[in-house]
């Protein structure tokens, strides 16, 4: 029974497909979740706020993600560096909509990776002194 939990685990592993969120598909699903539409139903306005907490969160994880490596880097006896040093006071929404920006302002990066978008709205726009602009590239 075990051999056989084991073998259904290791197929499930390799009979999946990856998936990343593209830039557009973040774009389409979180642009301008913070304006009311006008009418709309009491489900519909729960909905757009879960989305907005969703895409805002998604942000600001990455950024802490991204730092979080920088600090992992300098346990391991390499360069400890932040790669975005965000001014005090940012709100979340903020991010968002810089992160929507960058997206609408770089229509031909619309089918890499959001990650890689998040990444150069923040690096290059809030980068640490020590490593300023520096975008990333898709492999």
């Amino acid at each position: 029974m075990k051999g056989l939990l084991s073998a259904a685990l290791l197929l499930s592993l390799f009979s999946s497909q990856s998936y990343a969120l593209t830039s557009q598909e973040f774009y389409d699903k979180c642009n301008n979740l913070y304006q009311s539409p006008g009418k709309e139903t009491p489900q519909d306005a729960v909905n757009r706020a879960l989305n907005a907490g969703s895409c805002s969160g998604f942000v600001g994880g990455m950024i802490n993600g991204f730092n979080l490596v920088g600090n992992m880097l300098g346990q391991k006896g390499a360069v400890k560096r932040n790669f975005v040093c965000l001014p005090a006071g940012k709100q979340s929404q903020e991010l968002l909509d810089e992160v929507i920006a960058y997206i609408k302002e770089n229509p031909e990066k619309a089918s890499e990776p959001v990650q890689i978008s998040v990444y150069n709205t923040f690096v290059l726009g809030y980068p640490c002194e020590e490593f300023a602009n520096k975008p990333a590239t898709q492999p």
